[in-house]
């Protein structure tokens, strides 16, 4: 809260997923067998970008209620709210179902799962975990880039709504 209030959500927002990006990027040096404890490092990068994006989403929707509210005359949290649920719920799905389906490709057997693998699956494990999350990182921060509430914004938005009757 303290950080968005100071530096503005899109801003904090943008720094979170640069975190992220980063993090998961470096994956794929930080990921070894020979140095397992390397993958402590990506862990401490990406991890406080996700939760700083766990807790600006929901005050990014608030907003975008408030807005909604001004343009339409009337509250629907409820509604983007459920949306916000549901798009998260089958993002988590996809993500499983993507995630097992890479398994696959690049050549884990999970039917014998106390198999070991070659060091090209390794190879091409690492290259997922650095490639994957950080393009959907780059989709975010592209969509991030284009939010148009800004704090000053915001402020106009709050001060005709209680202005308004209702």
């Amino acid at each position: 809260g303290w950080l968005s209030t100071r530096f503005g959500k899109r801003k904090v927002g943008l720094f979170a997923l640069t975190l992220i990006l980063v993090g998961y990027g470096s994956q794929f040096w930080l990921v070894t067998p020979e140095h397992p404890y390397l993958q402590l490092i990506c862990r401490l990068v990406f991890q406080p970008g996700i939760m700083i994006m766990w807790a600006l989403v929901p005050s990014m929707i608030a907003d975008v209620c408030d807005l909604d509210e001004l343009e339409s005359g009337r509250r629907r949290e409820a509604s983007f709210s459920s949306v916000y649920q549901w798009v998260w719920k089958l993002g988590a799905t996809l993500a499983m179902a993507v995630g097992s389906m890479l398994l696959s490709v690049v050549g884990v057997n999970v039917d014998t799962p106390d198999a070991l693998l070659t060091p090209e699956t390794v190879f091409r494990l690492r290259l997922i975990l650095s490639v994957v999350a950080p393009a959907f990182a780059v989709l975010a921060f592209i969509c991030l880039w284009r939010y148009p509430l800004s704090e000053k914004r915001m402020g106009e938005i709050k001060q005709k709504l209680q202005g308004s009757p209702g």
